[in-house]
């Protein structure tokens, strides 16, 4: 029997391990609209450094990132050291947690229904005495999770916060070795790539799919997977059928976080030789050392509203925010820090056309959502990637992996049934 033609949207990692899980079952093409793959996975080479624009950390013990690494033949490096604020005109150590913490942790756990951050902290935590509380917790969200407290959802912060801590690790060779080993792997299966092709229009006819390009090229399929990122899709960049607008208007509910990152590399290092993250409230409040070897690297971190508000400057005013940001941080004047920069960067996500964010957060409803967005046309369309995941791991890498997972099986699956009664 001939094998099914499966298309694939989105050459990211969920994209990816979608075609290695589909390939030995049929005809995989994997449409990109960049001329990259590799989605928010973004590693480049400055001469002969590696460097993030993208995803850089396994957050943690996760299984299935870390078995492709260890197929990959790839090494990791544990994250480790302490945490700096800058606070009094130096930098200091903080490991405290604002007194009140615990509490915010246990009001949380026992709550009989989900809300907004916002919503929490206004209903228990409204008074003077939790003023630093309330401005912690929203640091928090805004900072690792992008989410805006006015949107983000109380329990699956709940669930985040109150998780054992894990050890984070990097890929010595960066993301982009994952990526690359992947897309070589792929190409010797047969699966075909066409990259700078981006999706505009998909069709149905009966039980057969064609797909329009912006390009005005035309693909035909049996099964479609779409790993683009929901916020890409809100904005109407794929038009699909009006059958399946019940559906896709479920992504309402998915939440993309605003994110600005920049990366500046250093002639030697000028900040706490333990430091794993420093910390001010400065325009771009949060920063860490990168891979340490024969370079040095700043990372700087800006989400939620920091990022929009940075959103409005050039790249030059963005670069030029960083650079204020790291004289305060380091104590140096502008002058000092020119001396010591070799190359800066800026990688604004916000409001890319290809990931519309960062990552995804869970809001009040979105679990639900996401569980009901694979209804549409099942076993025809479905929807891939970490931001359709109901993931214990939101946001991530082992996030996207785990949902292609599920979904292949679950296409298989479909495909298997109808052969058999075929």
């Amino acid at each position: 029997m001939q094998q099914p033609h499966v298309i694939i949207v989105g050459a990211g990692i969920a994209g990816l391990f979608m075609a290695r899980e589909l390939s030995p079952h049929a005809v995989v093409h994997v449409l990109e609209a960049q001329e990259r793959i590799g989605g928010r996975i973004h590693t480049m080479d400055v001469d002969g450094v590696v460097v993030e624009r993208g995803a850089e950390f396994i957050h943690g013990n996760l299984q299935a990132t870390l078995a492709l690494v260890r197929e990959a033949g790839l090494g990791t490096v544990p994250v480790t050291g302490e945490m700096y604020r800058y606070k009094s005109g130096r930098l200091e150590q903080e490991s405290v947690m604002d007194p009140h913490w615990d509490l915010l942790l246990a009001k949380m756990e026992g709550l009989d229904e989900d809300m907004t951050l916002a919503h929490f902290l206004e209903h228990f935590f409204s008074a003077a005495e939790y003023e630093s509380l309330r401005a912690q917790a929203v640091s928090f969200a805004g900072g690792f999770d992008l989410a805006d407290a006015s949107q983000v959802s109380v329990w699956s912060l709940s669930r985040e916060w109150s998780a054992p801590e894990e050890t984070n690790y990097r890929i010595t060779r960066g993301y982009g070795a994952l990526v690359s080993f992947l897309e070589e792997s792929l190409k010797s299966a047969g699966v075909l790539f066409h990259t700078g092709d981006a999706v505009s229009v998909v069709e149905m006819d009966g039980e057969k799919l064609r797909l329009v390009t912006k390009a005005g090229r035309s693909y035909t399929a049996d099964k479609l997977v779409v790993t683009v990122p929901a916020g890409v899709l809100r904005k109407g960049a794929i038009h699909f059928p009006p059958s399946m607008e019940p559906r896709l208007s479920l992504m309402d509910g998915i939440a993309t976080g605003a994110v600005i990152r920049f990366v500046f590399g250093f002639r030697r290092e000028c900040w706490p030789s333990d430091a794993m993250f420093l910390f001010s409230d400065e325009a771009v409040p949060t920063w860490w050392p990168s891979l340490k070897g024969n370079h040095f690297q700043l990372v700087g971190w800006a989400g939620d509203v920091k990022a929009k508000m940075l959103h409005q400057l050039t790249e030059e005013g963005q670069l030029a925010a960083a650079r204020v940001s790291l004289c305060v941080l380091l104590g140096l004047s502008a002058d000092e820090l020119d001396a010591l920069v070799v190359f800066s960067l800026v990688a604004d996500w916000t409001d890319s056309p290809w990931s519309a964010g960062g990552y995804s957060y869970a809001t009040p409803g979105s679990e639900t959502a996401k569980r009901m967005i694979n209804d549409a046309h099942p076993g025809l369309v479905w929807f891939a990637g970490e931001s359709y995941s109901g993931s214990e791991h939101p946001g991530t890498v082992e996030s996207a992996i785990l949902h292609a997972q599920e979904i292949a099986a679950k296409l298989l699956s479909g495909i298997r049934k109808g052969r058999e009664s075929a």
